[in-house]
């Protein structure tokens, strides 16, 4: 060290030693790994702590009792007490991060732009030679985004060469690892297909307590928001990050792919300090099998949300929002795409939606709702992926016409290749009461969203296929479900069969009066219950 030969040269390094464990590890590193400012700043902070770290371990390597100091104004004269502070690379926190930066990945190899962030790599590859490990590896050296990421701010050239190891064998991180990540504690969920750059990609933000105060200054209005990538491109979007003075350009809630009442999504939390916004916490998550979903809730604005993304057949969403409140308002969704407005790529709206064209692929976006009349509209709004980026894009606006007291919202998001494949087919099915789709493709997938628990039978023309013996021998009546849970769970639903596979995704309650989903499918002869929400057992894909 540069201070070696100073007599307080120890109570410097200490202090230095001590703020990044509480403030950094102790701190900023929550849930499952997540960096709460977001993942540019968590880039931001590695600029600086790993190379240190990376030198701690080769001078050090160990376990080492240090000096916290317990009262100072400033400088080194304070008192101090003894802590012993773990070899950082040996912690569990640190490792986690970087885990946590592989999860998030986007297909290309960016990081999710979300919070207070620009769309670029992160520094993986200077751990590849102190943990060994063939995803790190894997992570450096095939993002699209950021070859051999290194060069950022007063760059990271020199350790990027002296400490990444060629011996170590980048693997992609598929099995072992998992592909998808329900991560609760941290706010996110993220589903993918696979981890090459054609596969398909989703996330959902869910943030409550540490996740989203510990970021004071860089947390954004994006609860219960969802982005998507699909077809080698980044369709729904966060919008990321112009720079610090034009944030509340990109910060708020009409800025996020969010449900809105009286066009509200979301508030903003206030700048520099841990006070207002709003937490979300997801209920339940499932990763693996035919139909992985994320479910949480929020509260804005005096009334009550709850969103569920499902991703069937890891290849596009269903988006559920269930909406309440004790006096009529004005539900509605917010969809971003990244087309129309400044990009020069197309965009249009439907009948009941829109669809972007960027680049090499395009997504429409179907709406339907549990009552009468929809209005869809455009707006714009900035997105900014590189540092000062502030480029216009065209967003759905879609909202009931009338004020209700509940609302029942599905949004069908259905990635394609323009003039190489045609969107899956879209037809609403009149549903008093509720809100019910059909959606059709690679295999029929019939989705339906009910806000009561009366009971509903579908039509041969609906479904596809006559009611199948099997499943009309079942007892479908709602049944309380087995769980750890306080609170008692209802199953309402119908079951059709048809000669292709089909998928029936209903909604169940909590109770007589909370609509909450749920879901079941069929594939080939088998029925299976997708999940029991918020049951004692799921099944998760976690490293």
């Amino acid at each position: 060290m540069t201070l070696n030969q100073r007599g307080d040269a120890l109570k410097w390094v200490s202090y230095g030693m001590t703020r990044l464990a509480d403030d950094l590890l102790g701190h900023q590193i929550v849930g499952d790994g997540a960096y709460a400012e977001g993942p540019y700043y968590g880039m931001y902070s590695a600029l600086q702590h790993l190379p240190f770290y990376l030198a701690y371990d080769r001078l050090v390597g160990a376990d080492e009792q240090w000096m916290r100091r317990t009262f100072c104004l400033l400088g080194p004269d304070c008192d101090w007490e003894p802590v012993t502070i773990v070899n950082p690379l040996d912690d569990a926190r640190l490792l986690g991060m970087s885990d946590w930066y592989l999860k998030i990945r986007l297909p290309n190899g960016g990081m999710a732009p979300y919070d207070d962030s620009n769309l670029s790599g992160f520094f993986n590859g200077l751990l590849v030679g102190p943990t060994q490990d063939p995803f790190y590896a894997w992570d450096w050296l095939t993002c699209e985004t950021d070859l051999l990421f290194a060069r950022w701010t007063n760059g990271l050239e020199v350790e990027a060469i002296a400490f990444f190891d060629d011996s170590v064998t980048p693997a992609a991180p598929d099995a072992e690892f998992g592909k998808s990540f329900y991560l609760p504690d941290s706010g996110i969920a993220v589903f993918r297909s696979g981890w090459e750059p054609e596969d398909t990609w989703a996330m959902m933000i869910a943030e409550g307590g540490p996740p989203r105060t510990h970021a004071p200054g860089h947390d954004h209005a994006d609860n219960l928001s969802v982005s998507f990538y699909a077809r080698g491109e980044y369709l729904l979007i966060d919008p990321g990050y112009i720079k610090w003075d034009e944030r509340d350009k990109v910060r708020f809630g009409h800025h996020h792919n969010v449900p809105t009442v009286d066009g509200y999504g979301p508030p903003a939390p206030l700048p520099l300090v841990p006070l207002g916004g709003a937490d979300a916490f997801f209920l339940d998550g499932q990763t693996q099998g035919p139909i992985p979903f994320a479910y949480a809730e929020s509260d804005w604005r005096d009334a009550h949300f709850e969103r569920v993304m499902f991703f069937p057949e890891e290849d596009y969403l269903v988006v559920l929002d269930v909406m309440t409140s004790e006096t009529p308002r004005t539900f509605g969704v917010l969809w971003h795409g990244l087309a129309g407005g400044e990009t020069g790529d197309p965009f249009g709206l439907l009948a009941d939606g829109a669809y972007w064209e960027p680049g090499d692929a395009g997504v429409e976006v179907h709406v339907a709702w549990s009552g009468e009349g929809l209005d869809v509209e455009e707006t714009t709004s900035s997105h900014g992926f590189a540092y000062g980026e502030d480029v216009l894009h065209s967003v759905l606006d879609a909202h009931a016409q009338e004020p209700a007291t509940e609302a029942v919202f599905l949004s069908v998001i259905l990635p394609y290749v323009p003039d190489d494949e045609v969107p899956r087919k879209v037809t609403g099915v009149p549903v008093k009461g509720g809100a019910a789709v059909r959606v059709e493709g690679k295999e029929t997938v019939f989705v339906f969203a009910q806000p009561t628990n009366e009971r509903r039978r579908f039509t041969k023309a609906q479904t596809g296929g006559a009611r199948s013996s099997r499943a009309s021998g079942l007892d479908f009546s709602p049944q309380r479900t087995q769980s750890t849970q306080r609170e008692g769970k209802f199953l309402n639903a119908e079951i059709a069969e048809s000669a292709e596979k089909i998928i029936i995704k209903v909604q169940g309650t909590r109770d007589e009066n909370r609509a909450t989903p749920a879901a079941w499918f069929r594939f080939d002869d088998q029925l299976f219950a997708a999940t029991r929400f918020r049951s004692s057992v799921r099944r998760l894909a976690t490293r």
